[in-house]
């Protein structure tokens, strides 16, 4: 098994250590036809691994009891913007659709469109969300979002240069239908 983690290791270019001359592909125990297939799986688990090589956690440490694991699909627009704005106001929007919900965060000036974070709260606490009733959702979502959700800190370690950006909820902000 250890070829395995050296032939992974090697095709994304992090080798613990250089492949000696006893390196090989191949798995002498196995038939030819397992030898392939095993080698086709690891070379499709290697290539989805390059895939997402710029995927990157996002994590959002908010006033509350929780951390909030940050999804985007523009991982750049967020970095870019964020770099340019560091500290910035954000519009916080709550989806519900049966029985789940996911939060998103965008910026609030300038453009829109440069970043969508999305998240989840813990199930208790949109359970006491949903617990409310149509207009005791409203309230709650306010709630949760002036109490706990106004001020989100993202770290960011590259090449060991500590970037701190924070997202600034104003519950003052007025919703447009």
């Amino acid at each position: 098994m250890s070829w395995v983690r050296t032939f992974v290791r090697f095709s994304l270019e992090s080798p613990g250590e250089a492949p000696g001359e006893s390196f090989a592909l191949i798995d002498e125990r196995l038939s030819a036809p397992a030898d392939e297939a095993v080698q086709d799986a690891l070379n499709n688990f290697v290539q989805g691994l390059n895939g997402h090589g710029e995927a990157e956690l996002l994590i959002g440490f908010p006033a509350a009891p929780c951390i909030l694991p940050l999804h985007t699909s523009n991982r750049k627009g967020f970095l870019d913007y964020a770099t340019r704005n560091p500290v910035h106001p954000v519009r916080i929007r709550r989806t519900a659709d049966h029985g789940g919900s996911e939060w998103a965060l965008t910026p609030r000036d300038g453009d829109a469109d440069s970043y969508r974070l999305t998240f989840t709260l813990p199930q208790h606490i949109e359970n006491w969300i949903v617990s409310a009733g149509e207009d005791g959702k409203r309230r709650r979502s306010a709630a949760i979002k002036a109490d706990f959700l106004s001020n989100i800190t993202i770290y960011r370690m590259k090449h060991s240069t500590l970037n701190v950006y924070q997202l600034m909820y104003e519950p003052t902000e007025l919703r447009r239908r």
